[in-house]
């Protein structure tokens, strides 16, 4: 959802430099973006129960609406 506002993840940027760049960027989604965060990495890495941290982590992501609109400048 933020490459579709224009904020993409870079070849070798992992997930938590990627979530924070987004929140710096994005400060009124910041929350959302790191607990999205999160949750992936707790499913990814095998620390979160796997059934509930999923179905919080589809929630959060279909819920999750950023704007550009609510970003300090950054390009396209």
């Amino acid at each position: 959802k933020l490459a579709q506002i224009g904020l993409v993840r870079a070849p070798a940027e992992g997930a938590l430099v990627f979530a924070a760049r987004g929140a710096a960027l994005l400060p009124k989604s910041a929350a959302d973006i790191h607990a999205i965060s999160r949750l992936y990495m707790g499913l990814r890495y095998g620390d979160l129960a796997a059934d509930s941290a999923h179905q919080e982590l589809k929630a959060r992501v279909a819920r999750f609406r950023p704007s550009r609109d609510d970003s300090v400048p950054f390009p396209l």
